[in-house]
């Protein structure tokens, strides 16, 4: 993962490195692995991550595969999604960005797809101020502007918002979505 000092902070790649990093060692068949070395250079911090063979979901039900993914490996990225935040939840970590470019395949049957990218995650209870670029995912009531506690509740009906809106657009494909 290479990011730019110029649009990066670094307790923010700090904070993506660490979680990353205690995530999949906590649940390697869940997350995307971090590895140990980070360092920097003149322009970017930089970490090594594990490298998905089949790249990303989004690439998976983008032209030219039409018709999304179908039922059976629906049901599989979403028992597996449903399983990750869980896993977050329970250790009281709120991903804030769960969206098909952060799911990650292992297999064209997806029978193996891990969670990545950090980088906007908080710890439940967290007060932020800003809410990362609104996507397709973004739950409404997240882009309301003003100030917000990541809260666990919150955070829960917002991973299930998010799980929901993108097993919708995986097994439909809409991209009316975009």
């Amino acid at each position: 993962m290479d990011l730019l000092k110029d649009t990066t902070k670094q307790a923010d790649f700090r904070r993506e490195f660490v979680y990353g990093r205690q995530m999949s060692l906590a649940a390697p068949a869940a997350f995307v692995a971090t590895y140990s070395d980070a360092f920097e250079t003149g322009s970017s911090y930089v970490f090594a991550q594990e490298l998905a063979p089949c790249g990303d979901l989004l690439a998976a039900v983008s032209p030219p595969h039409r018709g999304g993914l179908g039922e059976t490996r629906t049901k599989r990225v979403a028992r597996q999604l449903a399983g990750a935040l869980a896993f977050l939840h329970a250790r009281r970590l709120v991903h804030r960005d769960v969206k098909p470019e952060n799911v990650m395949l292992w297999d064209a049957g997806c029978r193996l797809v891990k969670l990545g990218d950090f980088g906007v995650a908080r710890r439940s209870g967290t007060v932020v101020c800003r809410v990362c670029a609104g996507t397709a995912y973004t739950a409404p009531e997240v882009l309301r502007p003003k100030i917000i506690s990541v809260l666990p509740v919150a955070g829960l009906q917002l991973k299930k918002f998010c799980l929901y809106i993108m097993t919708c657009h995986i097994i439909l494909h809409k991209n009316s979505l975009k």
